[in-house]
C-alpha cells in the first residue's frame, strides 16, 4: 500500500498496517472536534484546523461585512476528493491545506463517502497528502467496507438462486446496482438491498422467501415494499418502485418499468450469479427520482448526489436524451 505523508510518498507494508491497527479506536467528530482520532502528537494538527476555520470565517466578515456564505475549506476539499474518488474529477488535483485533513477525514465518513474519498486522497501528489497515520486508519475503515460488500454480495447471490430456480422475475435497483457503476463498487457504502418484483409474481415471491429462506416478511400496507432480514442483510422487496402523487403518472412509470423487464436486462455480478438491473434510461430515471424525493423530503446527502453523478457519467453514451426528457 502506498500512502502519502507530509514528507513524501512512502511504502507501507502489511507489518506497518497491522501496527497501525493497534492505535486507539476511531471516534467521530463531536463538539470537541476530531482530536480523538489521533495520538497526542496530532493535537497541534487539529488545533491548526480549528484555527483555520475561525480565521476563514473572520476573513469573510472583514471582507464582506458579514459571515462568508461560501463553503468552509474542509467542505470544498471534501467535494474535490469525492470527485476524484468517483472518477468525475477535472484532472486538476485540489490544493488541500495540511490543516484541513482532520476535518476532511471526519466529514468524509459522516457523509457516508469515506471510502470514496480515500481513493481521492491516494491521488494526492508527493508532499501534499494526509499524514501517514491518518491514511493507515483510512485504509483500515475502507477495507472494512469492502468486507461489507462481500456480505451483501453473498446475500444477493443466495436470493438470486432462490428466484431463478422458481422462475420469479426481479431486478435489483439502487444500492448494489448503482454501486456496480462506480470505478470500484466496493467503495460505495450500503444500507439495504432494494429489489422489484412485478405485481403478478409478488405473492409467489413472498411465499418463496418465507418458506425456503425461512424468514418473516414484514408487510407494509402504507409504503411501497415489504421488508425482511436475510443473512444479516436488510432486504426491501418492492411492488412499486417509486411513488407518485398523481395516478396517471404512477401508472405510466409502473408500465415503463414492467415493459423494460420484458426485454434482456443488463446485469452486475454477485458471487457466481448475474444479478439483473434496470436498463440505462430507466435506471437513471429511478436514481433521479430517488434523489428528487430526498430533495423534497428529508434532504439529500452526498451519497445520493454521487450516485446520480456516477450514473449520468456511466450512461452518457447509452441513452437518448430526447426520449429521457419526454419521460421526465
Amino acid at each position: 500500500v502506498v500512502v502519502p505523508d507530509d514528507s513524501g510518498c512512502q511504502d507501507i507494508g502489511m507489518q506497518e498496517i497491522h501496527r497501525g491497527s493497534t492505535a486507539p479506536p476511531l471516534q467521530r467528530c463531536g463538539e470537541g472536534g476530531c482530536k480523538d482520532l489521533y495520538t497526542q502528537p496530532m493535537e497541534d494538527f487539529v488545533g491548526s484546523a480549528q484555527r483555520l476555520s475561525v480565521d476563514s470565517e473572520s476573513a469573510g466578515r472583514r471582507k464582506h461585512g458579514r459571515a462568508d456564505q461560501s463553503l468552509a475549506p474542509a467542505h470544498r476539499c471534501l467535494l474535490a476528493l469525492l470527485k476524484l474518488g468517483i472518477g468525475c474529477g477535472t484532472g486538476t488535483l485540489p490544493e488541500i491545506p495540511w490543516a484541513c485533513w482532520p476535518d476532511l477525514y471526519c466529514l468524509a465518513w459522516e457523509h457516508g463517502v469515506g471510502a470514496l474519498c480515500f481513493d481521492g486522497a491516494r491521488c494526492m501528489p508527493k508532499g501534499k497528502g494526509a499524514p501517514v497515520s491518518m491514511m493507515m486508519r483510512w485504509y483500515g475503515e475502507t477495507s472494512g467496507q469492502h468486507r461489507q460488500k462481500m456480505a451483501f454480495d453473498a446475500a444477493v447471490e443466495a436470493l438470486a438462486l432462490l428466484f431463478r430456480h422458481r422462475g420469479i422475475p426481479y431486478v435489483v435497483f439502487k444500492g448494489p446496482a448503482v454501486a456496480s457503476l462506480y470505478p470500484d463498487p466496493g467503495r460505495r457504502a450500503h444500507g439495504d438491498i432494494d429489489f422489484f418484483v412485478p405485481s403478478a409474481y409478488f405473492a409467489q415471491a413472498m411465499a418463496a422467501v418465507e418458506a425456503v429462506a425461512g424468514v418473516k416478511v414484514e408487510r407494509d400496507d402504507v409504503d411501497k415494499h415489504c421488508g425482511f432480514d436475510f443473512r444479516n442483510v436488510r432486504f426491501e422487496m418492492h411492488y412499486r418502485m417509486e411513488t407518485f402523487g398523481y395516478g396517471p403518472h404512477q401508472r405510466y412509470f409502473g408500465e415503463l418499468v414492467e415493459n423494460a423487464m420484458r426485454h434482456e436486462l443488463p446485469c452486475f455480478r454477485a458471487g457466481e450469479e448475474d444479478i439483473p438491473m434496470l436498463p440505462p434510461m430507466t435506471d437513471l430515471m429511478v436514481i433521479f427520482k430517488h434523489w428528487f424525493n430526498h430533495l423534497l423530503g428529508e434532504g439529500i446527502g452526498l451519497r445520493q448526489t454521487a450516485d446520480l453523478a456516477v450514473a449520468i457519467r456511466a450512461y452518457r453514451d447509452k441513452i437518448h436524451v430526447g426520449t429521457l426528457q419526454s419521460h421526465l
